[in-house]
């Protein structure tokens, strides 16, 4: 019985893991980001679709947060921090 519920456990975090690949794989498409991310992320727009998926993946978690609704677009600083943070 702890055999059977070991193996199905396993298969269980074996597709997760699996999916959670395949959606590093595809990337972050610059139309699913926010306004805001958009806007922190902008000198990253025309290359977007061709940077690494992890590294759109980790720009786009970064760049959550980072600039205040009716403030200046994101300065050189604001977006040196969000690639810092990102790696």
């Amino acid at each position: 019985m702890k055999v059977r519920t070991l193996v199905s456990v396993a298969a269980v975090i074996a597709m997760l893991l699996g999916s959670a690949a395949i959606a590093d794989e595809q990337g972050v498409a610059w139309d699913s980001l926010s306004a805001e991310q958009q806007q922190v992320l902008n000198r990253f727009a025309d290359s977007w679709d061709s940077l690494p998926a992890d590294r759109q993946m980790r720009l786009s978690r970064g760049a959550v947060g980072r600039h205040d609704a009716g403030a200046a677009p994101a300065g050189a600083a604001e977006v040196h921090d969000v690639e810092r943070a990102a790696g």
